[in-house]
């Protein structure tokens, strides 16, 4: 079942509307993290993705990429480290840690080896990456070392991205589904990039991404709920 963008204008155009635009998902989150302004939009979630949003060009896109390849702070990303890392220590090659006892509680798998269906679960990949920050804020060094490696990696697309913009002082916004664990990941992110030129002011934004969409359809004042 294939249904793209031409498709589903086709459809909305039918319904009489006076203005029909199709855009993705992410145009919508960044009017919802940036509006008007310019700076970096991250979004961090299943998959991770750098926008740089400036007055000249609309949008300059870093990453995102395909879940095949190593996407930095994504779920995808982390959840496969975690894997990688549990089944390393059960073979004695990798450190002990407490991924293996996090997922057994949380998760109910590792009861031996890892079963062969997991590794073609993309989903539950991803829904391990919550026991890498479980694990980090027990003190766990290998989760430690998982996250420092993706904020490493992440931080250069990131400075990529400000290089797009002639600023001193950049805004950074943080979106995503991993914005839950905000506590842990801003100043992992913060540290990797305390030295970067220009500067970047790291927020996080919850707002959702249907309020982007109502505002570029333009409504002129959209209520939170």
């Amino acid at each position: 079942f294939a249904f793209g963008k031409k498709e589903l204008d086709k459809l909305l155009r039918g319904f009489g509307f006076a203005l029909v635009r199709v855009l993705s998902n992410s145009r919508n989150s960044i009017e919802a993290a940036l509006g008007d302004d310019e700076g970096i939009f991250v979004n961090i979630g299943y998959s991770s993705i750098v926008f740089a949003k400036t007055d000249k060009a609309p949008f300059i896109r870093i990453g995102e990429y395909g879940y095949h390849f190593d996407e930095p702070f994504s779920a995808f990303s982390i959840g496969k480290e975690a894997i990688k890392a549990v089944l390393l220590a059960q073979d004695g090659i990798g450190e002990k840690t407490l991924l293996e006892k996090i997922m057994r509680a949380e998760m109910n798998i590792f009861d031996g080896k890892i079963s062969p269906f997991l590794l073609s679960d993309r989903s539950l990949i991803s829904r391990l990456s919550k026991t890498v920050f479980s694990a980090y804020k027990s003190g766990d060094k290998i989760a430690e070392g998982i996250l420092q490696k993706n904020a490493e990696e992440l931080s250069v697309m990131i400075r990529a991205g400000a290089a797009k913009l002639n600023k001193e002082n950049v805004k950074l916004v943080l979106y995503g589904s991993l914005c839950a664990y905000s506590d842990v990941i801003v100043p992992i992110i913060d540290n990797e990039l305390k030295h970067c030129e220009p500067r970047l002011k790291i927020s996080v934004c919850s707002t959702p991404a249907v309020h982007g969409a109502l505002k570029l359809a333009g409504l002129k004042e959209v209520k939170k709920v």
